[in-house]
């Protein structure tokens, strides 16, 4: 074997090699990005599990209610601390908005996502909220919710304590029909 074989035999498996290695990168980068958008998608149902538990203390159960039902006979500092609710729940949703426009959160994560927003948004005071601090966030996201609030308003605004006690009441006529 001659030396131009030697180094034709040895820049083949270079070739290989390197080919060998890419496979192996791409393959490593697919499973990152994988765990990056688990962790983001882990990482909404946290903060809204802890926003839920928040609002189911005694000291914010009330003002969530009320002033998501638009309750009109709220003190300052009722709203106040509504307001501050709302704005965890917007930037949670921003965020979220974000991470799906930049490919981190999949699309069918983001829809059920939005489904969620827009059941929170079928509060008259979920809507006023939104449209105080609509100017502070991005456009596009801004959008994003103006459409939210638009699907919200077409289904209607709705209490949902009176919710719960038509469907449970529904329920249980089914038992005893």
């Amino acid at each position: 074997m001659t030396l131009s074989d030697l180094a034709s035999l040895g820049s083949f498996v270079s070739g290989v090699a390197v080919a060998i290695t890419l496979a192996f990168l791409v393959t490593q980068v697919r499973q990152a990005t994988r765990h990056t958008r688990a962790a983001i998608a882990q990482n909404w149902t946290t903060r809204m599990v802890d926003i839920q538990l928040r609002q189911a203390e005694p000291a914010l159960f009330e003002v969530v209610q009320r002033g998501r039902d638009g309750n009109e006979t709220m003190t300052a500092p009722e709203i106040f601390r509504f307001m501050s609710y709302v704005r965890a729940q917007f930037w949670t949703a921003e965020d979220n908005f974000i991470q799906n426009r930049n490919r981190m959160l999949s699309d069918e994560y983001f829809k059920s996502i939005r489904y969620t927003y827009v059941g929170l948004m079928r509060g008259a005071g979920m809507q006023a909220a939104w449209d105080i601090f609509r100017e502070y966030f991005d456009p596009g996201f801004a959008a994003f919710m103006d459409g939210v609030a638009s699907e919200a308003s077409k289904q209607g605004f709705m209490s949902v304590p009176e919710q719960w006690t038509k469907l449970v009441a529904r329920h249980k006529a089914k038992q005893d029909g």
